[in-house]
């Protein structure tokens, strides 16, 4: 079976990095719920955490629950497990021991607990520019992908199979790709839009591109006008050349 590593966040602004290393455990908020011990299917604690944040907004809501689904049912005795001390720039990172319980007393009501026996420490400066936009994300609680997961185990045994340069550079290039990628999709979008564009937009962009380009710019009345809809020059009055 594939090694799992979790990430789950020591409070708002990491207050409770301390505590969990010191007691030797993680935990997570959600304190209406009271205890989950007794709930033994995803169903049962989605339904209790309907009724305990009703007024939860539908995406909120689901990405709660989730969350605390995996807490409470996915995560297993003997998964990994790194939480961020933003103060000192390191993540713990240890082993989940227990099952789930119950600590009604917990700090700060993070009251759902996993016990972790910790098996040291990665500084956040040690890691690759992928592995930290990774860890960056802002949920409570999620599961790393493989390639993070390795990076961890590696630097916290001393091995590096690839330096971080290497996952650096690698991560470079993936964003030159993306840019390159965005760029052109960009393009299309615009000229897609360009074409949807009725004759006064249409004279309004091209009167905005000169005046971008150091124009001054005049659009004419409607009527009459020998096809002119745009007068521009350096002055705004059609003295100066160049005028278009």
């Amino acid at each position: 079976m594939k090694e799992k590593m979790w990430m789950v966040r020591a409070g708002r602004n990491a207050v409770l990095a301390q505590e969990f290393e010191e007691k030797g455990y993680v935990g997570v908020g959600w304190t209406r719920l009271g205890d989950l011990s007794s709930l033994s299917a995803k169903k049962d604690l989605e339904e209790a955490h309907k009724k305990a944040y009703s007024n939860e907004k539908i995406g909120k809501e689901r990405l709660d629950r989730g969350m605390l689904s995996r807490f409470r049912f996915a995560m297993k005795v003997g998964d990994s497990v790194i939480t961020y001390n933003s103060e000192l720039r390191k993540y713990l990172v240890g082993e989940i021991t227990s099952n789930y319980r119950y600590k009604s007393d917990s700090p700060g009501g993070y009251n759902h607990i996993r016990d972790v026996e910790w098996k040291g420490s990665v500084s956040r400066d040690d890691l690759s520019v992928e592995t930290r936009n990774t860890v960056g994300a802002i949920m409570t609680l999620f599961l790393l992908g493989d390639s993070a997961r390795e990076e961890f185990n590696n630097l916290l045994s001393g091995k590096k199979a690839e330096t971080k340069k290497q996952l650096e550079e690698s991560a470079e290039d993936d964003f030159g790709e993306l840019r390159r990628e965005t760029i052109e999709k960009s393009f299309e979008f615009i000229k897609d839009r360009i074409q949807k564009l009725n004759w006064e937009q249409m004279q309004e962009l091209v009167a905005g591109i000169l005046r971008a380009m150091g124009y001054k710019t005049r659009i004419t009345s409607p009527g009459p006008d020998r096809c002119t809809d745009v007068i521009a020059s350096p002055d705004g009055l059609g003295l100066e050349q160049p005028r278009i």
